[in-house]
């Protein structure tokens, strides 16, 4: 029997939980708001997992990956 899966559901779950476990830990909106715009291009696939993996393990967001395209990326400006 196949196994039902939600299309809401994020396809790159470990990437996912990732960001939303740094947003959670971050004081910083904007920060907070990176971490949710990663998210969202990785799913979208304007982003790799492989860049959002170095993103995730930098002390600091790269400015390259704010100009990708998602749903949020209005309100990185």
């Amino acid at each position: 029997m196949e196994e039902y899966r939600n299309p809401e559901y994020p396809k790159h779950e470990e990437v996912y939980d990732k960001c939303m476990k740094q947003a959670n830990e971050s004081h910083s909106l904007y920060y907070k708001t990176c971490m949710i715009h990663l998210a969202d291009a990785v799913e979208s696939g304007t982003i790799s997992p492989m860049e959002a993996y170095d993103a995730l393990n930098a002390d600091y967001f790269p400015l390259q990956l704010t100009v990708r395209k998602s749903r949020y990326d209005h309100l990185l400006v």
